[in-house]
């Protein structure tokens, strides 16, 4: 069956407004609530509730509501315009960042390339250098047979020359 709204349910029974208000408030008239919040009732309940129905004029309502499209159409229309430009507009700047994105990702490529070469280098160079301390090491290790050498030759080195120095102050307080 049909739902009609408050005003078009009291004109098919033949009643006020205000008179299907309050049957729907003290429980005499069901209704249902549509996703806008308003109020709908099935034509069977106003059978149920007030017997036979009038014929529902709808000349007035489409009378009213072409007149209201026609009224609303000019800034509909001019408002679609508006979002067409605004749509294609978008598109534009989407096609130009679809190329920049592009160009972003090949340089991305291309530095991790070079990224990867270096590091590469990098490690190669690392490890030469770490090859080279270790033959520097073993070069330059002295034996410990080369050190007590040469602490025994400046020890000798220094009594030798103590020696000298004493018997020069010897020779001089004697003669």
């Amino acid at each position: 069956m049909a739902k009609l709204n408050i005003s078009q349910a009291a004109k098919v029974a033949g009643v006020a407004r205000v008179t299907v208000q309050r049957h729907i408030k003290r429980g005499k008239l069901s209704c249902e609530v549509d996703g806008q919040g308003q109020k709908l009732i099935d034509t069977s309940e106003l059978v149920r509730a007030y017997g036979e129905l009038q014929p529902l004029d709808t000349s007035d309502t489409v009378k009213h509501s072409s007149t209201k499209i026609q009224h609303e159409a000019p800034p509909l229309q001019q408002r679609i315009s508006d979002l067409e430009r605004q749509i294609k507009v978008l598109e534009e700047l989407s096609t130009g960042k679809d190329s920049q994105i592009d160009d972003f990702k090949k340089r991305e490529e291309k530095w991790d390339i070079e990224r990867d070469k270096f590091w590469q280098e990098l490690t190669t160079k690392n490890l030469m250098l770490e090859d080279l301390r270790e033959r520097e090491k073993e070069v330059e290790k002295p034996s410990s047979d080369r050190w007590l050498v040469w602490g025994l030759g400046i020890f000798t080195l220094i009594i030798g020359v103590t020696a000298m120095v004493a018997v020069y102050y010897l020779l001089q307080s004697g003669a």
